[in-house]
């Protein structure tokens, strides 16, 4: 190969999702070792559902990429593909058709797995205290975080790209360093490779973690997750996950569950983020059977997995993983602001709930498990973190009156 096609081959691989975050000898390191390959138009060049060996890039040529079927991108000269089933040892997740003659370059698996590996172990005290400042690892010992630290891997994701695609089966579980990333209920993917339609449902911001219930349930994505802007993620395969962490991998994700519905509560969101981590030790967790009704003595309320049913102002609800209740009454997450509250929601955002019961399920989803506050727990809660308050009447009014007080103008700038 003349100098041309080397310099062409590194300024694509750096543009590459995975290599991107590799210096200049670790990339000259893959592409001196990439192997020419051609396709006529027609061929297959990647079969999904096959293991996945070789990272390509496409020097000459287009092609088209389908998931189970349907056209989801096309492929130009320059582009790289196929190596996230290269990095998480994972099956393809899509298939790719020549639509002309094509001349790609492919990098061997085992050669990209070396070199990421050794950046890795280059950055390992930043992974690594990254990892210590994720809430979800918080009751992980040392040993467990240092051991992930090891293993997770550094992605770098342009503006509009989509990290993970509703439908698509699970790799790994993702953790934002940087940037910001926006949620899509629905849509479709065009031929484009962008997303069209589609309800956002959150943003995601540095120090969130997305992409771990499917981990646990074996469940293909829920969601579609796109860049805004540059993003860096940290990446952790799901085989590595359970091998570090086994059964600690639950109650942590359970946890993540917990911590998210904390933050989106128009009434804990005001509480530093160590007041809620000790909030969500103090939750207690439990499997309710379906048909079984839920009384009003839980106080506050979140769905870790299965559904509730019942009435919202008269009107039938479900209420989902995620969904949350306080005191007998919601607000729809579609109403919450993202990030602290600087007001109380109008009376009219809250809606009365009547009638909770577990909704029947299918196989694990049969029941509902939830994480909950009762108003006595919740009194001690409060004292252990420095209220005065003395009854658990006066538990529940102290989360509104911590609103209330930054609502006044003097009182904004105060410490919790």
């Amino acid at each position: 190969r003349d100098e041309k096609v080397r310099n062409f081959l590194k300024v694509h691989l750096r543009q590459d999702r995975i290599c991107g975050v590799l210096e200049e000898p670790d990339i000259e390191a893959i592409s001196e070792t990439m192997t020419y390959f051609e396709f006529a138009r027609g061929d297959q060049i990647i079969v999904q559902g096959a293991p996945g060996y070789t990272l390509f890039v496409m020097e000459r040529g287009s092609a088209e990429v389908s998931v189970d079927g349907k056209v989801c991108n096309t492929l130009e000269e320059g582009s790289a593909f196929g190596g996230l089933a290269v990095l998480y040892s994972a099956p393809r997740t899509a298939s790719v058709k020549a639509l002309s003659d094509c001349g790609v370059w492919g990098a061997n698996g085992e050669n990209i797995h070396r070199q990421l590996q050794d950046n890795s172990q280059k950055n390992y005290a930043g992974n690594r205290k990254f990892l210590e400042s994720v809430n979800i690892f918080s009751m992980m010992s040392d040993r467990q975080k240092d051991r992930l630290g090891e293993v997770c891997f550094t992605e770098v994701i342009k503006n509009g790209v989509r990290v993970m695609t509703e439908g698509d089966a699970p790799t790994a579980v993702y953790f934002v360093k940087q940037g910001e990333l926006l949620v899509f209920k629905g849509g479709i993917v065009n031929k484009n490779g962008a997303l069209e339609g589609g309800s956002q449902i959150a943003t995601l911001h540095p120090g969130d973690c997305f992409g771990e219930r499917v981990l646990i349930r074996n469940e293909n994505r829920t969601a579609t997750v796109v860049a805004k802007g540059s993003c860096e993620l940290l990446c952790i395969s799901k085989g590595d996950l359970m091998t570090v962490l086994g059964q600690d991998l639950i109650a942590a994700m359970e946890r993540n569950c917990i911590l998210l519905a904390l933050k989106k509560s128009p009434w804990y969101s005001q509480f530093s983020p160590t007041q809620q981590n000790e909030m969500s030790k103090a939750m207690e967790i439990q499997d309710f059977a379906a048909g079984t009704p839920i009384g009003q003595d839980l106080h506050w309320c979140v769905v870790i997995d299965g559904r509730l049913s019942g009435k919202a102002n008269g009107s039938p609800v479900v209420l989902e993983r995620g969904h949350f209740f306080e005191n007998g009454k919601m607000i729809p997450l579609s109403m919450i602001p993202q990030g602290r509250l600087e007001r109380a929601p109008s009376t009219s955002a809250e809606q009365d709930l009547k009638d909770l019961v577990v909704a029947a399920g299918d196989g694990a989803s049969a029941g509902v498990r939830l994480g909950f506050l009762t108003k006595n727990r919740l009194a001690g809660l409060m004292q252990k973190l420095g209220s005065s308050t003395a009854t658990p009447e006066q538990a529940v009014e102290y989360p509104r009156r911590v609103m209330l007080a930054r609502k006044v103008h003097i009182f904004r700038h105060l410490s919790d």
